[in-house]
């Protein structure tokens, strides 16, 4: 039998031991370079908002590491996603700042190759997009109802990436909804070409983020007169209420502007699709994630730094001066259930706007 004394004389040791390697374990991130993957050109809402990150995210991050920035856009930020559940290293050393991306696997678009629930979901940034319109399209607009004046389709064309993608569901469904004489053109290749053919006046509306609204298409198109806002999209809360975003009260939301228009709030298939699509926007209109089969150690240290950042004050300044508002953030594990719920949840309206979408691309 082992003397008391010699058994606690081990433990004690033991427990020394084991409280100088806690003491000395290396964070997973000391020494390593991250890479942030952004599935848009430069210039655009993503780019903008991961670069803020990037600035602010690396003393977060437990073990400092550098991050450099890298732009993979195509097929509406497809590529890149696909990129990162077929090629990224489950290393735990590429973070995403992605823009949308998920419509893909709500609707079973073949083009999307991975399984975005099997992602490790590290936060999300909540958000909205804005419509804004050249005032002088046809026969000339002063006010977001003056839309209904437009008599030719040809003469509002309204600019999108992809047909499967959200921007050009959300815009197409809500111009159907509003009864509105619009034309689609889709195809353009980022943010930066669509507002070219605007200002060209090869298209007349677009819809941009928050972030390139107040920094770029307010000082350039807006207070220049060339365009105003037609709308932005609701907020959809956890409480089933619907509501705007208090830094865009000047613009009406795409309920208000149908109330407006005849008198009630919306309803149909048309808004119940929207409804389902800016659900998950208004939680992930950028969303992070690290690839699949990640070390837990990369997620665990990516979300708490995620956590610390979104109560940072030196980034909320930061972002609110280069973005011109504060981000909203929602946490890993919220997003991965939302993300659940959206593509497991809702058949009759997935049905329903898979059909609506094969109608549109036998027009095009």
């Amino acid at each position: 039998m082992i003397p008391a004394k010699v058994v606690v004389s081990s433990l004690a040791a033991l427990s020394v031991i084991f409280a100088s390697h806690a003491i000395t374990a290396k964070p997973f991130y000391k020494g390593k370079r991250v890479t942030m993957l952004i599935n848009y050109n430069p210039g655009g809402g993503a780019d903008r908002s991961g670069r803020v990150i990037g600035r602010h995210l690396p003393r977060l991050i437990e073990g400092n590491p550098k991050i450099i920035f890298k732009n993979y856009p195509g097929a509406g930020g497809l590529k890149a996603i696909n990129y990162m559940g077929e090629v990224a290293k489950p290393d735990g050393l590429m973070v995403t700042n992605f823009s949308g991306g998920y419509n893909y696997q709500m609707l079973k678009d073949p083009a999307l190759r991975t399984d975005l629930t099997k992602m490790n979901w590290i936060a999300g940034v909540g958000g909205t997009s804005i419509i804004y319109v050249r005032k002088d399209t046809k026969p000339g607009l002063k006010n977001p109802i003056d839309i209904w004046n437009v008599k030719d389709r040809n003469h509002f064309k309204v600019a999108g990436f992809r047909i499967t993608g959200t921007k050009d569901i959300r815009e197409r469904l809500s111009f159907l909804m509003l009864k509105v004489k619009f034309k689609p053109v889709t195809g353009f290749k980022g943010t930066t070409k669509s507002r070219t053919a605007l200002l060209q006046n090869e298209v007349q509306a677009f819809g941009d983020s928050r972030a390139a609204w107040f920094k770029t298409i307010v000082p350039n198109m807006v207070d220049t007169g060339i365009v105003m806002p037609l709308y932005h999209y609701d907020r959809f809360n956890a409480d089933g209420t619907v509501s705007g975003y208090s830094d865009l009260a000047s613009i009406p939301t795409l309920s208000e502007l149908y109330k407006q228009k005849f008198g009630k709030a919306p309803s149909g298939m048309e808004w119940k699709a929207i409804r389902w699509i800016q659900t998950l926007q208004g939680i992930m209109v950028r969303n992070t994630m690290l690839a699949p089969g990640a070390p837990k150690a990369a997620v665990k240290a990516m979300r708490q730094a995620y956590a610390k950042l979104a109560k940072d004050p030196l980034y909320l300044a930061d972002a609110k001066k280069s973005l011109g508002f504060t981000p909203e953030f929602v946490d890993g594990k919220t997003v991965a259930d939302r993300l659940k719920w959206a593509i497991n949840d809702n058949k009759g309206v997935q049905k329903w706007l898979m059909a609506q979408i094969e109608i549109w691309k036998s027009k095009k």
